[in-house]
């Protein structure tokens, strides 16, 4: 009958195991806190009367309004 060893060193599918487990973390907590920073913004009222206004022009006025930056 043989003995079985166990190892204390991880083996690579457990390592992989972990390395997916801590991508699946950082990409909910990143889903998270993008969409509760969407939510607070989206819920502002924006008023915009310009005519003939450049897009630079028009963006500035709505981080003036908003406080959002674009990039």
């Amino acid at each position: 009958m043989k003995k079985r060893r166990i190892s204390t060193q991880s083996s690579p599918e457990n390592a992989r195991g972990k390395i997916y487990l801590a991508m699946r973390l950082t990409l909910l907590l990143t889903m998270f806190f993008s969409f509760t920073a969407i939510a607070s913004v989206s819920s502002q009222s924006v008023t915009l009367k310009l005519e003939n206004a450049s897009l630079r022009e028009t963006i500035k006025e709505l981080k003036n309004q908003t406080g959002v930056y674009f990039v």
